[in-house]
């Protein structure tokens, strides 16, 4: 809400929660769009956002991997030169995705903006919070991925910011919330 983005970027659907919260806000503001990316997007969480009328029109749903180059082609051709865009990572945890990921999707986000790298906890707990038979676990996750990517040239011009963790002290994502300062 304090950046108050035009765009909101979201990758990983699931079962919509987040993106009708994202579109609910977005009345306070006049944001644009949500776009929800996803390899799957069954016909049931279509049906779920249609059942939200004020909400629905904000959210555009995009299906396929959210690496993919056609899928970055279309998300360019929807925000444009936008400086305000807010990135939600949260799908395929494994290291090797989420690094992917974060060097894309960084590049959407201008200076002052943020990008939410979900699910980081995974790496603060000797056995997978999420159960077995992930292919993400301690060692391989969104953390290890988030402080790989902090190390590189793109992100370095990122900085943890832990407000939210403070201000809430629970989160899925620990050390996640990263401010673009340059």
């Amino acid at each position: 809400f304090k950046t108050k983005p035009d765009y909101i970027i979201e990758v990983g659907v699931a079962w919509s929660g987040s993106l009708l919260f994202y579109s609910s806000i977005f009345q306070a503001f006049q944001g644009k769009k949500i776009i929800g990316i996803d390899t799957f997007i069954p016909k049931e969480i279509r049906k779920r956002i249609s059942n939200f009328p004020k909400l629905k029109d904000r959210i555009l749903l995009l299906e396929g991997k959210s690496t993919d180059k056609k899928i970055i082609r279309k998300i360019r051709d929807i925000i444009k030169n936008s400086k305000k865009v807010f990135v939600h990572l949260d799908s395929d945890h494994s290291h090797s995705n989420v690094l992917d990921e974060l060097k894309i999707y960084s590049k959407f986000i201008s200076k002052n903006n943020y990008l939410l790298c979900g699910d980081t906890h995974v790496e603060l707990f000797d056995k997978n919070p999420h159960g077995k038979n992930k292919n993400y676990s301690k060692g391989d996750n969104p953390l290890t991925a988030l402080n790989e990517f902090l190390s590189s040239n793109e992100g370095k011009k990122f900085k943890k910011d832990s407000q939210f963790e403070d201000k809430y002290f629970l989160t899925l994502n620990p050390m996640g919330y990263l401010k673009k300062y340059r």
